[in-house]
C-alpha cells in the first residue's frame, strides 16, 4: 500500500513537472475580467460537467464504505457536541458561536 501511494505521487509530480507554467496558473493566467467570466462561462462549466459525471459514476457514500446507517448517526453524537470541548470553552461563553479555526 505504501508503495502503490509513493509510486502515484512519483507520477503526479512527473506530471505537473511536465506542465507548462501557463496551464499550472489557470484563471490567475487571465487577467481581463470579460476573459475570466468567458472561461467560467464555458471551460470551467464543461470542466465541472466533467467531473460531475465521474463522481456520479464512481463515487460512494462514507456510510456506505464503513457500513454504517443513517439511523446510527444520531445516537452516535450529542446534539451539543460544538457547544463543548477547549476550543468552545476558549471563547469564555461555552457557547461556541466565537471559536474559530479548523474544525
Amino acid at each position: 500500500m505504501a508503495q502503490a501511494v509513493t509510486d502515484k505521487a512519483a507520477a503526479l509530480k512527473e506530471h505537473f513537472a511536465k506542465m507548462s507554467p501557463g496551464k499550472l496558473m489557470g484563471l490567475r493566467q487571465i487577467t481581463d475580467v470579460s476573459s475570466r467570466f468567458k472561461f467560467l462561462q464555458t471551460t470551467a462549466v464543461e470542466r465541472m460537467k466533467t467531473l460531475n459525471k465521474i463522481v456520479d459514476q464512481h463515487a460512494h457514500s462514507w456510510l456506505d464504505r464503513y457500513g454504517i446507517k443513517t439511523s446510527e448517526l444520531a445516537g452516535a453524537v450529542d446534539p451539543t457536541w460544538y457547544m463543548s470541548g477547549p476550543l468552545a470553552l476558549s471563547t469564555g461563553s461555552g457557547s461556541g458561536r466565537a471559536a474559530q479555526g479548523d474544525y
